[in-house]
């Protein structure tokens, strides 16, 4: 589902180049696959790599998601936003691969700010539909209530919020937040489609 909404979000922007937005969503799911495609490799890849890379790649792409928002309701892109969003979260976890939920934190609260972002970009305005607004301005408040909760159970220190690290009694409640990113960018997806008017 989600290289599905990598190709839609990137025919968006082939089919409405004229429109401010959809090439900051195309390449914010295109990054967003780069994310997911360095998380399922092999196990002895290294951690940098599958780890600090993988996930300054998935801010970059939320960051490219948020200044593609900002173009399409009128708004300056703010285009060091995507860039600065990987490096302040990317690099800082070079020095976290041992401590997961420590990683785990330190990227959902990214996560989180692009979210709040990117409904505050939103938020009030009347550009494109307002069923495609609305949806997407729900998923990422939604979005936002998840991260928050990973936020704090990551935090709390009891239970591991790494999916899939085994230990902690946590790997569940980690595996269903982790899974929830994969309706969350297909919805996402459709939500931008329909904000586009389409003629």
């Amino acid at each position: 589902m989600i290289f599905l909404s990598t190709l839609v979000a990137t025919l968006l922007y082939k089919l409405h180049t004229s429109v401010p937005g959809p090439r900051g969503w195309a390449w914010g799911n295109i990054l967003v696959g780069v994310f997911f495609l360095l998380r399922m490799l092999p196990a002895p890849t290294p951690e940098w790599l599958s780890i600090a890379v993988a996930n300054g790649i998935l801010l970059l792409g939320q960051g490219f998601t948020y200044t593609g928002m900002r173009q399409f309701v009128g708004l300056s892109p703010l285009p060091a936003v995507p860039s600065l969003a990987a490096l302040l979260v990317g690099t800082p976890l070079l020095w976290l691969l041992d401590d997961g939920n420590a990683r785990v934190a330190l990227v959902s609260t990214g996560l989180l700010v692009l979210s709040v972002a990117i409904i505050a970009a939103l938020v009030g305005r009347s550009d494109g539909s307002v069923i495609g607004r609305r949806l997407v301005i729900g998923l990422f408040a939604v979005n936002a209530v998840m991260l928050a909760v990973r936020i704090a159970m990551a935090l709390g220190g009891s239970i591991n919020m790494v999916p899939n690290n085994g230990g902690g009694g946590g790997g569940g409640m980690a595996l269903v937040l982790f899974i929830w990113n994969i309706p969350f960018i297909f919805i996402g997806c459709a939500g931008m489609v329909l904000m586009v008017p389409s003629g």
